[in-house]
């Protein structure tokens, strides 16, 4: 089945803009029993083109006090929302540049232009489940998988000298004229997309052994294997209409020889050039077993992951960054450690410190593995027909993500590595009591987790990726309560509270300097501080009603609380509540079984909110860690239709 979406014009905000958004979607599925005693085989596919634009992150404001240490100073009473407002959007205009033969022309618009925000991409995937029956009690499942992604955050963008050392390249001098004028005195702006083509193949498979009705021992096995391979082909921009220009190709010069920003050394500029390997083996084994007159179930297990990640980095990445050149330029040194320094790339020079040329790291190649044997155990003890308790213990490791361990250092015995973004491991601790009847579903826990390396990952817009930091120790308490109430035959009430406290428990190594040749930490004072991005009060009620079978209808709210933006908790974001309508015209009853037209409207109070947070180690200009947040606006009033038709 396909379908396809055409959206002619769109009104965000006030702003009102002919974008042209395109979604085709195909899906299918085949299945097939083996048997009368639930073996099967299946396979499902989905494939996913989208071409649509951008919605605007504003940056947060800068925080103004920052909590030291010993708590001397009051901060982070102020919370803090967009300085532009919640009408914020990309620029609505674009000014046409100038092109004139024998004249510097300059594009001085900024990189904001509606137009040129654009997030495509390309997705499907392959998907096959199956189960077999060996022999009485002896049961094999086999779900292997694939995924394909081709796809960039689509707002990669440059005004770029035509004298630029890119475009120079091992020729020292010279130029190219990319704006076709006749000259080399221009700046001119290009697309320069951060594009990731994913091959991702999996497959999840068990072997369960039913030794009588209460004992059950289940061995499995799962593989992962990804090839990601990231370019940013520098491509042109069409100027046919000069006031609404559009990229040539969504994917910059990747696909087309054409479109592609050639230097003097016939090398085809990119952003970034690297693959990498990203790979999984995890074996685990499970017994679980019924005792007590089956009132107590017990369930003892062990997972052994172990990751490996190849890195391959084809241009030269600044010392200590995640800044990266892909250039033919020649290094003009090669220094001690190894580093090398170009011609003409210098830090910015100070009154009091001279400019010094910025170090790179050459192309590299690495591997990094991490593995782990983690335990994990649970029982639970029904009583009294519909109530039981529950406990259990569990361990995990989670690897950082490939694209933050190509942000190296040089280290003093010369090889190179990533010593702020580590494995994360936890412990994890949960107690529980659940309560079942006819009408009522209730149940209470709470739980505890120990971090060791607590990873948090946020989105970089400029990198267009996501950026893991290590904060530390983290301990983390909390309680998850909800109950589902079936008031009546046709009404429905539903409640949940989450109560959580996430704590640092420690300062943590932000950065590493060099000082007289000795590499000193830059410890950030983040003990006592709470998590970021982790609210520590969610509610939410729903209720619904039938009708009758025809039409039924419900209403829900969430509300969510404080967020911090800043690890040192100089900067923090309100609460807020959410509320959204359903409601479902039922065609089962007129003969159309499956089919139902819906109606959903999403924020029905138009509640200003962010929705995502770019998370800093400080909002606080001139402290360690700084940086400018940014967020994601959350959903404005929304009202939705779907219908659909079974056949």
């Amino acid at each position: 089945m396909a379908d396809r979406v055409n959206i002619a014009n769109a009104d965000v905000y006030g702003l009102s803009v002919e974008l042209g958004l395109e979604k085709t979607q195909y899906n299918a599925k085949i299945y097939q029993p083996i048997g009368a005693n639930g073996d099967f085989v299946s396979l499902s596919g989905h494939y996913n083109e989208n071409r649509n634009f951008n919605y605007n992150g504003p940056n947060l404001a800068t925080a103004t006090g920052f909590c030291d240490a010993a708590k001397t100073q009051v901060c982070g009473n102020d919370v803090e929302t967009s300085p532009f407002g919640w009408g914020v959007d990309f620029d609505r205009t674009y000014t046409a540049p100038t092109v004139r033969p024998g004249q510097a022309d300059n594009d001085s618009n900024g990189a904001n232009y509606w137009g040129l925000r654009i997030n495509p991409s390309n997705t499907g995937n392959i998907r096959g489940n199956s189960r077999f029956t060996l022999r009485d009690g002896l049961t094999l499942t086999v779900d292997p998988s694939f995924q394909y992604t081709l796809a960039n955050g689509g707002s990669g963008q440059t005004v770029l000298s035509e004298t630029d050392l890119l475009l120079r390249g091992s020729k020292g001098t010279g130029g190219v004229d990319l704006n076709g004028d006749g000259d080399t005195l221009d700046r001119v702006r290009v697309h320069t997309p951060s594009v990731t083509n994913t091959h991702r193949y999996g497959l999840n498979s068990s072997l369960i052994w039913d030794l009588n009705s209460n004992h059950r021992l289940r061995a499995a096995y799962a593989w992962d294997w990804g090839r990601h391979r990231q370019t940013g082909n520098y491509g042109f921009i069409d100027f046919s209409d000069p006031t609404n220009p559009r990229f040539v190709d969504p994917f910059g010069g990747r696909n087309k020889d054409d479109n592609r920003v050639i230097n003097l050394d016939g090398y085809a500029l990119q952003a970034r050039d690297r693959k990498s390997i990203a790979s999984l083996n995890q074996f685990s084994v499970e017994y679980r077993g019924k005792f007590l007159q089956e009132a107590l179930t017990v369930t003892l297990g062990v997972r052994a992951p172990f990751f490996e990640r190849e890195l391959n980095q084809n241009c030269y990445t600044q010392n200590a960054s995640s800044n990266v050149i892909c250039t033919t330029e020649v290094p003009n040194a090669t220094l001690a450690n190894g580093n090398v320094t170009f011609a003409g790339r210098n830090t910015t020079a100070t009154s009091t410190t001279p400019s010094a040329p910025i170090q790179y790291i050459k192309p590299f190649q690495r591997t990094v593995k991490y593995d782990a044997v983690l335990p994990n155990i649970g029982a639970t003890y029904r009583f009294d027909g519909g109530h039981s308790v529950f406990a259990s213990y569990s361990e995990s490791l989670s690897a950082p993500r490939t694209d933050s361990l190509y942000s190296v250092t040089r280290f003093a015995d010369g090889t190179i590595g990533n010593p702020t973004v580590q494995p994360e491991t936890s412990k994890n601790v949960d107690l529980g009591y659940r309560f079942t009847s006819s009408t009522v579903v209730a149940q209470a826990s709470v739980f505890y987790n120990a971090f060791d390396n607590r990873i948090v990952s946020t989105f970089d817009p400029d990198l267009d990726q996501y950026v893991d930091r290590n904060v530390g120790s983290v301990e983390s308490t909390g309680f998850e309560g909800s109950v589902g109430w079936q008031a009546t035959e046709r009404l429905n009430l539903y409640g949940t509270v989450s109560l959580l406290n996430s704590e640092l428990q420690d300062d943590y190594i932000y950065s590493y300097s060099t000082v007289n040749n000795v590499r000193v930490p830059n410890i950030l004072p983040t003990k006592g501080k709470k998590q970021v991005e982790t609210p520590e009060q969610m509610f939410s009620l729903r209720a619904s009603y039938k009708f009758n079978d025809v039409f039924s209808a419900g209403i829900q709210g969430k509300y969510t609380g404080e967020r911090w933006v800043t690890d040192v908790n100089d900067l923090k974001v309100d609460a807020f509540t959410v509320v959204d309508l359903d409601a479902r015209f039922d065609f089962e009853p007129l003969g159309l079984k499956g089919t139902y037209l819906q109606f959903n409207v999403i924020n029905l109070f138009d509640e200003q909110y962010y929705s995502t947070l770019g998370t800093r180690a400080s909002g606080t200009p001139g402290q360690l860690g700084y940086g400018r947040s940014f967020a994601g606006v959350g959903s404005p009033r929304t009202i939705m239709a779907s219908l659909r038709y079974s056949f």
